[in-house]
């Protein structure tokens, strides 16, 4: 094995390291024994260098590493541990503060049975509210606890590489290491560019997951990977193929990272001996005649992806998820790719369409469309602001598009409306590309905020009249915003007798779902419904909403405010009537017996 030094640390570190995401329920269930087993072949094949995170399985990936590494002497590894993310609900993901910061590094090194740490690297730091308490709080607890003999030295992981240069030149020397994960693969080289930085700053760098966090393997990822449509089925293709040829995916997805000078170490995620033996031939072995050729194959095919943009004029976008609608989809003839990118949470398309006009898509997802984006807009809108008496102070979580913050706007008894949108790359592009939208944006009433709802939603109890949330589907981070935690968070944030409108999927999809979610909701509301929209773009063609009122007395379906057909012209309304109001809670008889208690 080869030992590389890890920057200025003083270590030599293996050029194959361990991951040990894999040690949690993220990637199936574990079977500890071999688990354990894996831990000591590893080390006995050369690996010294071990990564963890208390977020790996809220703990347990420390736990079960503690229990392999008793065996093992302390002088024949390195472990690295982090700190800043930890729960799998979104509410209490993330904590930079200074006290969760030193009682994670504590409870690391009681769960892994070590004396000290040799490296501690702040979490994903992009998901910071800014990077200023991580350099304020996070990064001098850590330096206290280098100070106390608790840990030795101090990393930094993200995955966009932007922030990391960003972080790493705000506190010039502060940082030893940097983690950097799926960029380095078959389908991204970008890391390359960065390395020149990285060692200008004489960081030590470690390239994790060559295989894209399972993308690249035989047996795909799992269900929770962020990859969009595209990019899994060009993978699933890339799996199919290996298998057809005998050849393993994995081993040469990590023998085309291995290749990359300039990171001292290649992590891996590996749970048995097996998968460690795999990465090991990948390093030790090399490829044979067929795995090289079928390896040539597949860097070509995605060399020409990647040179290629997604969807070309005179292609279809179709929005298939198998999560969400298995064996439908909703397709669009594109006219133009306006715009692509991936922002520090999605993936953002916006193509104008030859039936639709233009089409705003997020991770694969049709969001609006210029056709029919108003009667979602407006129904999410006026549905409670119709239903409350005097809705003055509003706050909207999402709508990074503009829409909702437009109609909200037109409602002549609001007076203040509150915005929280976390992903600001949205708004920008919104400004730029559906302006019919972001107009919403120019409103003098509208106080727009960058950052997270929960955490803005903790600091402002009892502040708001009605509280929309204009979230994208319920797989991915908007699961959270589906879960009895949220709607207790926002019923914290309503005034006495608030209401709340939630995007609420279809039931024609999935009727469980909308009633459990409607359960959760029940918990902490005494008036709870569920109400309809068409929007021809969404799939079934309907939209649900999940409303909700702290006043037992809210009659839903008799609203509270109503416009005269005057009036609605005057607001510029399209779709939106006190008819359509009335109408939107009458539900077919099935789906009323299916969804009410």
């Amino acid at each position: 094995m080869e030992y590389l030094p890890l920057g200025r640390t003083g270590l030599k570190v293996s050029k194959v390291s361990f991951g040990t995401g894999t040690f949690s329920q993220l990637y199936g269930n574990l079977d500890e024994a071999k688990a354990l087993e894996a831990v000591k072949h590893a080390v006995q094949r050369g690996i010294n260098y071990i990564d963890t995170a208390p977020y790996y399985g809220q703990g347990r990936s420390e736990e079960v590493l503690g229990r392999a590494l008793r065996a093992i002497p302390r002088a024949a590894y390195y472990v690295a541990t982090k700190v800043s993310r930890y729960e799998r609900e979104y509410d209490g993901m993330f904590d930079y503060s200074a006290q969760k910061t030193r009682q994670s590094v504590e409870r690391s090194l009681q769960l892994l049975g070590l004396d000290y740490l040799d490296v501690v690297q702040i979490h994903d730091v992009e998901f910071a509210p800014n990077l200023d308490i991580v350099l304020n709080e996070t990064l001098p607890t850590l330096e206290a606890l280098r100070a106390e003999g608790k840990l030795r030295f101090i990393g930094v992981s993200a995955y966009p590489l932007a922030v990391l240069r960003e972080i790493i030149t705000k506190a010039p020397g502060r940082f030893d290491t940097v983690l950097s994960y799926c960029r380095n693969t078959l389908f991204d080289d970008s890391l390359e560019e960065y390395i020149p930085f990285f060692r200008e700053h004489k960081m030590g760098l470690i390239c994790a997951s060559g295989h894209g966090m399972g993308l690249l393997t035989n047996g795909g990822p799992q269900p929770w990977h962020p990859a969009d449509r595209q990019l899994r089925e060009v993978c699933a293709e890339a799996a199919a193929y290996c298998k057809r040829e005998g050849v393993e995916l994995g081993k040469l997805a990590m023998h085309h990272a291995l290749q990359m000078p300039g990171p001292a170490t290649f992590l891996a995620g590996m749970q048995t001996p097996e998968l460690v033996q795999i990465n090991l031939d990948a390093y030790f072995e090399g490829l044979s005649e067929k795995e090289a050729d079928v390896l040539g194959y597949l860097k070509e095919r995605y060399k020409r992806r990647r040179a290629s943009p997604a969807m070309n004029p005179s292609e279809w976008f179709s929005e298939i998820s198998n999560e969400l609608w298995p064996g439908q989809c909703f397709s669009v003839k594109v006219k133009q790719v306006l715009h692509e990118e991936r922002s520090k949470y999605q993936d953002i398309k916006i193509i104008q369409s030859e039936s639709h006009g233009v089409v705003l898509i997020l991770d694969g997802i049709i969001q609006c469309t210029e056709r029919d984006e108003f009667a979602y807009q407006e129904m999410i809108s006026f549905l409670p602001l119709c239903c409350h008496p005097n809705p003055q102070r509003v706050l909207i979580v999402g709508g990074g598009d503009g829409g909702v913050a437009r109609e909200v706007a037109k409602h002549p008894a609001v007076l203040e409306v509150h915005q929280v949108e976390i992903d600001e790359r949205v708004v920008e592009l919104s400004k730029q590309y559906l302006p019919f939208m972001a107009c919403g944006f120019e409103s003098p009433k509208l106080k727009l905020t960058i950052g997270d709802g929960f955490e803005y939603m903790k600091q402002h109890e009892g502040a708001f009249d009605v509280i929309i949330t204009d979230s994208s589907d319920p797989i991915g981070p908007a699961e959270s915003l589906f879960r009895e935690s949220y709607f207790e968070l926002v019923k914290r944030a309503l005034k006495p007798n608030g209401i709340i409108c939630s995007q609420g999927g279809s039931f024609w999809l999935d009727a469980g779902h909308v009633r459990e979610t409607l359960d959760y909701c029940r918990k902490h509301f005494p008036r709870v419904t569920y109400g309809l929209a068409a929007v021809p773009s969404y799939p079934t063609g309907q939209i649900g909403f999940f409303i909700a009122s702290l006043n037992p007395e809210t009659d839903f379906r008799e609203p509270a405010r109503k416009f005269e057909d005057a009036e609605i012209d005057q607001l510029g309304l399209r779709y939106y009537t006190t008819d359509v109001h009335r109408a939107a809670f009458t539900l077919p008889r099935f789906a009323a017996k299916a969804l009410n208690p």
